[in-house]
């Protein structure tokens, strides 16, 4: 699980989010997020397909991101 969570993390990181303390409770909810959807689609052979969860996710982040020019 641990890994999940770093793995989540550094998702965050990588789309501009710092992930500086204290973390807000909105970017923690998107690692979370993240964390319960790969966990839940961790078998290799899924019966459907995988179902994107960014929507909610980005809604989240969006306001948290830095904006590069």
């Amino acid at each position: 699980m641990t890994s999940l969570i770093e793995a989540a993390e550094g998702y965050v990181s990588e789309i501009g989010v710092a992930l500086a303390a204290p973390v807000p409770a909105p970017i923690k909810h998107a690692v979370l997020l993240l964390v319960s959807h790969w966990y839940g689609a961790r078998e290799a052979a899924a019966t459907e397909p995988p179902r994107a969860i960014a929507f909610g996710v980005d809604a989240l982040l969006q306001p948290y991101r830095t904006q590069s020019l």
